[in-house]
């Protein structure tokens, strides 16, 4: 099976019906979009319906209604139903059972006979079908905007959880471009490439003072400052 779309499938649908010789007329839409124009018949008026994604495949489903005048006084009724009934059958065959190419699903096919009055008292034959297409789902192909994030002000925060002499960190900032940390009396540090820094130790017993600086271009500098106490 090829990989088709609803235009694709669309064009291929009008182009059956402009070439064959019992139809006038070919409307995609609604049915009242044909009753809007010059009535021409016999017609054919495709209708999309409810359809599905599962997986990867698509199922398409629409109903055709063949349809053709009923004169006021019916005399013509067999005639149209048998006549729109052939058109009916000639779609079918000719879109099932192609090679390389989209078809009707076999066991997704209903006709059901029809008769309405709008301008003029119509009747035929509706075909439910279905076409089955595969469904690539390709994030990479989505036609997406690039969109530059909104830059937000530098957020500093951490915690400090003391055991001993060793208090650990814990870095909680947002928005940050860079980091800066201010400590004193404190020997021993650990500090990653990213400016976080992991613990401190301090050999004597005391109060300190921990402060962390978040920058971000553009934006004043955020300060967030906690004392602690080593035993």
């Amino acid at each position: 099976m090829i990989t088709a779309n609803y235009t694709d499938i669309l064009n291929e649908i009008r182009q059956f019906f402009d070439r064959h010789q019992l139809v006038n007329s070919f409307v995609d839409g609604q049915l009242y979009d044909f009753q809007a124009k010059e009535n021409i018949y016999s017609a054919v008026v495709l209708v999309p319906t409810i359809s599905t994604i599962q997986n990867s495949q698509l199922n398409l489903s629409f109903d055709l209604y063949f349809v053709d005048r009923i004169v006021e006084d019916g005399t013509n009724t067999k005639d149209v139903y048998n006549d729109e009934l052939q058109i009916a059958q000639d779609f079918v065959s000719y879109f099932s059972n192609r090679p390389n190419k989209w078809n009707l699903q076999p066991d997704n096919i209903n006709i059901e006979p029809f008769e309405q009055k709008f301008d003029d008292i119509l009747g035929g034959w509706r075909l439910s079908v279905s076409v089955l297409l595969p469904f690539y789902k390709n994030v990479c192909e989505i036609p997406l905007k690039d969109v530059q994030p909104v830059p937000l002000p530098p957020i500093a925060d951490f915690t400090a959880y003391v055991i001993y002499n060793r208090v650990t960190i814990s870095n909680k900032s947002l928005n940050y471009d860079e980091l800066s940390w201010t400590y004193d009396g404190a020997n021993v540090q650990n500090i990653d490439g990213d400016g976080n820094l992991f613990y401190l130790v301090y050999p004597t017993a005391g109060t300190y003072t921990i402060t962390l600086t978040a920058k971000n271009d553009g934006f004043p500098d955020s300060i967030s400052t906690k004392t602690i106490t080593i035993l």
